[in-house]
């Protein structure tokens, strides 16, 4: 049932981090998030067990840190006055 539980919050995680990448003001952006999610799932595909876990944490945090940061950007973004929109 670990490994099952397991592997449910890793397709969780996987699929909200797309989701968030699509929050972000520019394309770029999102599809760097989207680049370095499939990245880390390819790396850590046979991880295993307790470290698997860890991963998942971290991967959770990330999501976060990406909410937040695509919330801030959007923000900035806003402001007619910023030139680094691309």
């Amino acid at each position: 049932m670990r490994a099952r539980e397991l592997a449910r919050r890793a397709r969780a995680l996987y699929r909200e981090l797309f989701r968030v990448s699509k929050a972000f003001p520019t394309a770029n952006r999102g599809a760097y998030v989207r680049a370095k999610t499939r990245a880390e799932f390819e790396k850590n595909a046979s991880v295993e067990g307790d470290a698997l876990e860890e991963a998942l944490r971290l991967g959770e945090a990330q999501v976060e840190n990406a909410r937040a940061s695509a919330e801030h950007l959007t923000k900035v973004f806003a402001d007619e006055r910023v030139h680094a929109r691309v």
